[in-house]
């Protein structure tokens, strides 16, 4: 099952190009992002749309382990709440059209690598 686990991660953050991704909840939808990561150790960008006022979630998945997480930019025309080590919500300011950014920067590491790598990944967000 582990081992099912690891390839279909691998997987999402190839089809993706980013190794974050959204869990499906029946409340809130998930941000569809597009974008780029290399793994810990390496920084990223990605880019998702999102409605004025709305709120989307984040999770993410890589090889690897999470020591931390947290937000290191928040965003200006919204909110970025960190529900867990690897998942935040993001919500847009209600009313607000344009355009926005925040930086999620967590710590962890490879099977191959020492802890305490740093990863910083830039979110940018259009908000329509």
């Amino acid at each position: 099952m582990r081992r099912f686990r690891t390839v279909a991660s691998i997987a999402i953050g190839l089809a993706g190009g980013l190794a974050f991704f959204a869990p499906a909840h029946a409340q809130e939808s998930q941000c569809q992002i597009i974008g780029t990561w290399a793994g810990w150790g390496r920084s990223g960008t990605g880019s998702f749309d999102i409605g004025s006022g709305q709120s989307c979630t984040i999770g993410a998945t890589t090889l690897g382990h999470f020591e931390g997480s947290k937000v290191a930019k928040r965003p200006r025309h919204g909110t970025v709440k960190q529900l867990s080590l690897s998942n935040w919500q993001y919500t847009s300011k209600a009313g607000y059209k344009g355009t926005d950014s925040f930086v999620l920067s967590g710590t962890g590491h490879e099977p191959s690598q020492p802890p305490g790598q740093r990863s910083n990944v830039t979110l940018n967000v259009n908000v329509r």
